[in-house]
């Protein structure tokens, strides 16, 4: 299901491993760093990078995978509980008085 060759197995926890056949490329901290521009062009292309630093695993840079699913049903969740809230508290200035300089 993938090589874990590169990291580190005793400090492994949470491991989701997807059932990709991706292989991951391994680039060294400095060179992700001067070549970050094209790193971020080959993640979005479906590149998957390992960064190491000296020698150890560090980082993995990868396309997003999504999550606006949850933050979308955390916003109508909000919305819908701000709506059923009655108003609280007078206003006592107008739209325009925010907004003067």
């Amino acid at each position: 299901m993938g090589d874990l060759g590169n990291y580190d197995h005793a400090n492994l926890t949470n491991v989701v491993i997807k059932p990709t056949f991706h292989i991951m490329k391994t680039i060294s901290a400095a060179a992700a760093n001067r070549q970050f521009s094209s790193v971020l062009r080959e993640v979005a292309k479906g590149e998957i990078f390992t960064v190491l630093s000296r020698g150890r695993t560090v980082a993995s840079i990868a396309p997003y995978s999504g999550g606006d699913g949850e933050r979308k049903t955390a916003k109508k969740s909000l919305v819908a509980r701000l709506r059923s809230q009655s108003v609280t508290g007078t206003r006592s200035w107008t739209r325009d008085e925010l907004y003067d300089a």
